[in-house]
């Protein structure tokens, strides 16, 4: 059985929640599908699209301004569910006009019942919150989902811009992060 026959096969019967009653099944049954290195990616490619289809279903019933963006962020932005993983999102915004309309959006994700992280913020928002290497780094990996194309690639040359975040910096937060992780005393 590979993974798009589970999702089929054994999707428990919950028109108010499908994806996280999916998601649920296969987070206990995914063993049944991997038996390879090619039915991993699959399972995870599989996962991915049915969660970008959600979201980008979502997003058209709630956000109405095509100015506004839809980022995958961290993991899911490589395109890697895994099991058990938060779905990280950012609504990438041009300015606070758009809370109402973005608060709907996360108020229907919240009603799905699935398990979304997320941040709401302009590109100067964004820019200050990467001064943190977390942030950083997850920034380094978005996605569109949905969304104003032409917002997501002006986030994107900003946070690429190595004036404002040099490679060194990286580097070295990278490297004190890592000591601090494997370093910490017992």
């Amino acid at each position: 059985m590979n993974s798009a026959d589970l999702f089929t096969a054994h999707s428990p019967n919950d028109p108010e929640r499908p994806l996280a009653r999916q998601l649920e099944h296969l987070n206990e049954h995914w063993a049944a599908v991997i038996d390879s290195p090619e039915d991993a990616r699959d399972f995870i490619t599989e996962i991915t699209a049915r969660v970008d289809a959600t979201l980008r279903q979502l997003w058209r019933k709630s956000i109405s301004d095509e100015h506004c963006t839809l980022l995958a962020v961290g993991g899911y932005g490589r395109g890697e569910m895994f099991i058990y993983s938060d779905i990280d999102i950012m609504v990438l915004i041009p300015d606070h006009h758009h809370d109402e309309q973005v608060q709907n959006f996360l108020y229907t994700l919240w009603d799905t019942g699935l398990s979304i992280g997320y941040a709401v913020r302009s590109i100067p928002e964004t820019l200050q919150a990467a001064e943190d290497p977390t942030v950083y780094t997850a920034l380094l990996e978005t996605r569109v989902i949905a969304g104003d194309m032409a917002l997501a690639a002006d986030l994107d040359a900003a946070i690429r811009d190595d004036s404002r975040f040099s490679p060194q910096w990286f580097y070295q937060a990278k490297l004190h992060e890592q000591n601090e992780r494997y370093h910490k005393p017992v």
